[in-house]
């Protein structure tokens, strides 16, 4: 039989987040050490971050990389834009002319 573990508030879940945070442990072993349920942790990770409960530095900035683009010569006309987007996505964009 499952045991029924305290409902705990979102402070509870934002502290308890907190801690995992500064630990050095795995999110896994964080919650088996402390016997939380690992989907109720991640569960709480996500709604408190969309909701900012979380401290600010629990969020992690997404990356910004400023790309810029070479002037067109007549040797590139048409200006390609190749993004890797990791597991082996790749997008390229390629500014053609009209109609083509």
């Amino acid at each position: 039989m499952k045991k029924m573990r305290p409902r705990m508030s979102k402070e509870q879940w934002a502290a308890i987040i907190e801690q995992q945070r500064q630990s050095d442990l795995s999110i896994e072993l964080f919650c088996q050490e402390r016997d939380i349920g690992l989907a109720s942790f991640n569960k709480w990770k996500r709604r408190l971050s969309s909701t900012d409960i979380l401290p600010a530095s629990s969020h992690q900035a997404p990356e910004f990389n400023q790309v810029r683009l070479a002037e067109p010569t007549e040797e590139l006309a048409m200006p390609t834009v190749t993004l890797t987007l990791g597991a082996g996505m790749i997008l390229t964009i390629i500014n053609a002319p009209h109609g083509q």
